[in-house]
């Protein structure tokens, strides 16, 4: 899959908004709700997913594997 190819959120979306400190305060409906807005983005080991000078855009969480910030 390209990385600018994008699929539809996982049903389990909203189980992983729900496990992320910065929305821990919300609602139990709510995650469900983000989850609709929620894309899957698929990319290869290696892939730099952003650079220094990028600004802050999205959230981005990892759901399988890590990411290293340097």
């Amino acid at each position: 899959m390209r990385r600018d190819e994008r699929v539809q959120a996982p049903a389990d979306a909203a189980g992983v908004i729900a496990r992320l400190p910065a929305f821990a305060e919300l609602d139990d409906s709510d995650p469900a709700a983000i989850a609709t807005l929620a894309r899957v983005e698929q990319v290869p080991v290696g892939t730099p997913l952003l650079r220094e000078s990028d600004r802050a855009r999205t959230r981005s969480p990892c759901k399988n594997g890590s990411v290293p910030i340097d």
